[in-house]
């Protein structure tokens, strides 16, 4: 068809519409280096379509991949459609629930487009992957991923995804702190999905003041640009132990601190998945979200809930959820991170 290859071989090309969210995306990376692993050496890199925003991320992806920016607008579509109709995929896998995520490969004409139910866009998948129901140990998000690339899932829970730390971003990051007395408590105050999901300013405040004192060492406030006035007035609220690390040059420069980090707290964001699958114990700070379906990929990760009216997805406002994060102590939080640095 139109010059496709045939979509049984283990070597044909394959393309993949990549999810929107930092956190999304990590989760869905065990599943995506399971395949990637399983194809043959002799397999093109996956050509993945991905927003401009999230293009840096894939950096730390540690295997070869093309990307095409997706663009917005449905020029962007049309774009995301043209460069699939050059590189000819046997399968394109569509990540997001979303109808627009579907739409390029629909257009090219591609022979395979497998895709999650969701969207009101079956029409324009030629196959509906849809996960094993019922089993309680797998109602991780990770498990959709598998399902959707063909794979048997793992054990519980999926192992995290492997990241690669640019060296020269490593050395940035410690020559740039080397004076900063240990441990290092990097505090991520943001979180893109709205008030629902970040813990009061006061309370990162009061957290960071007595981590310092407790610990002895640096807090570092950290966060992508639209937190950087927020990190600001945290570091100088904090004190003197205290220091903006808002303003990191890149992707793999904030990767690289919070993979230098003794310990982190996070609100249930992008940065909270980066830092629990770079091995870094974790305290996740969790509203109304619920940690068994969007939790951290990691080994070291204290959860702090106080709801138990939990969601997958719950609106940027979300009044309950506010609530259940206030209710989390700047103590308690202190506590979870001393029990980490021991």
């Amino acid at each position: 068809m139109n010059g496709y290859p045939a979509s049984a071989s283990p070597d044909a090309p394959v393309a993949i519409a990549a999810l929107n969210w930092i956190g999304d995306t990590l989760m869905s990376w065990p599943a995506l280096q399971a395949f990637h692993a399983a194809r043959s050496a002799a397999a093109p890199p996956p050509l993945i379509l991905v927003k401009p925003a999230l293009a840096a991320l894939w950096d730390l992806y540690p295997r070869s991949v093309t990307r095409h920016l997706l663009r917005p607008g449905f020029g962007g579509v049309l774009a995301a459609a043209r460069a699939l109709r050059r590189a000819r995929p046997a399968t394109v896998y569509c990540l997001p629930h979303s109808f627009r995520s579907a739409l390029p490969a629909w257009l090219a004409r591609a022979p395979r487009r497998r895709g999650l139910a969701g969207g009101g866009r079956e029409f324009l998948l030629t196959e509906v992957a849809r996960p094993a129901d019922g089993d309680p140990a797998r109602r991780h998000q990770a498990f959709e991923y598998f399902a959707l690339f063909g794979l048997t899932a793992p054990s519980t829970p999926p192992a995290p995804p492997a990241l690669c730390v640019p060296e020269a971003a490593r050395a940035a990051v410690a020559a740039r702190w080397a004076a900063r007395p240990r441990p290092w408590t990097v505090l991520l105050p943001g979180a893109a999905r709205g008030p629902a999901k970040r813990w009061p300013e006061a309370n990162f405040a009061a957290l960071g003041k007595q981590v310092a004192e407790t610990t002895g060492g640096t807090v570092l406030l950290s966060g992508g640009p639209a937190e950087r006035a927020l990190c600001a007035r945290l570091a100088a609220t904090i004190g003197p132990a205290a220091a903006n690390a808002a303003d990191t040059a890149s992707v793999a420069e904030w990767a690289a601190l919070l993979a230098a980090a003794d310990a982190v707290v996070a609100n249930d964001s992008g940065g909270m998945h980066l830092a629990a699958a770079l091995d870094r114990p974790v305290v996740a700070l969790y509203g109304r979200t619920d940690p068994a379906v969007t939790g951290p990929l990691g080994r070291r990760v204290t959860i702090l809930q106080h709801s138990e009216r939990r969601a997958r997805d719950i609106a940027p406002d979300d009044p309950a959820a506010r609530a259940a994060l206030a209710a989390i102590t700047p103590e308690e939080a202190r506590a979870a991170v001393c029990a980490w640095l021991g």
